[in-house]
């Protein structure tokens, strides 16, 4: 009978041990999916992360797009400008100049005018 007690004993001993081991599985299972979980986790917040700045980067780089775009733009105007003040300047001078023609002109027909009084006068007389 002591051989039996003994064989019980280590039987229940052995199941005793199997079920520990079993929960140390289980613990180990949990604290593998926790681990798990927490991978994932970390992984959603790192994508999370790149997304955010992705968009950052593309906020930047459309500004800068913008940006260009917006001093190509004031280039074009100050072009437009600039020929608009060099059209204006050659119509003035042109302008200026067909007033000197035209007094000239004017000029040169009161002189004629005046003689032409004068001879008028000189023949009444």
């Amino acid at each position: 009978m002591s051989k039996n007690n003994n064989l019980t004993q280590k039987i229940e001993e052995y199941e005793g041990a199997e079920k520990l081991l079993e929960q140390k599985i289980m613990e180990q299972d949990g604290l593998l999916e926790q681990k798990e979980k927490i991978n994932n986790q970390k992984n959603e917040l790192i994508k999370q992360m790149k997304e955010q700045q992705q968009k950052k980067d593309q906020v930047y780089f459309d500004q800068l797009k913008e940006t260009r775009r917006y001093k190509e733009y004031i280039l074009q105007l100050e072009k437009i400008a600039q020929k608009i003040s060099d059209e204006d300047r050659k119509l003035r001078e042109a302008y200026i100049n067909q007033k000197q023609i035209k007094n000239k002109y004017n000029n040169k027909k009161l002189g004629v005018r005046k003689r032409m009084q004068k001879n008028f006068k000189r023949k009444r007389r």
